[in-house]
């Protein structure tokens, strides 16, 4: 009986697992995209130009994966 109890909570959990209705990966296939392209790059050399305190790439980074991730979101 032991057994059988223990059985059935290793497929309850293996369940679990397989079940999970959501799968976000999150900003690392949009800041992959942004790297193929330079934008960080030509990003610096205007942050550079302009002697801005805070990150333009960062901060467009964040903007464009929180649109994409949740499209109805207001920023």
């Amino acid at each position: 009986m032991n057994k059988k109890v223990k059985k059935d909570k290793e497929e309850l959990a293996i369940r679990k697992i397989d079940e999970s209705p959501i799968k976000n990966f999150g900003y690392f296939l949009i800041k992959g995209i942004f790297n193929k392209l330079g934008v960080e790059f030509h990003l610096y050399l205007l942050d550079k130009i302009e002697k801005e305190a805070i990150s333009t790439y960062d901060s467009l980074l964040n903007m464009v994966s929180a649109k994409i991730i949740n499209p109805c979101s207001t920023i």
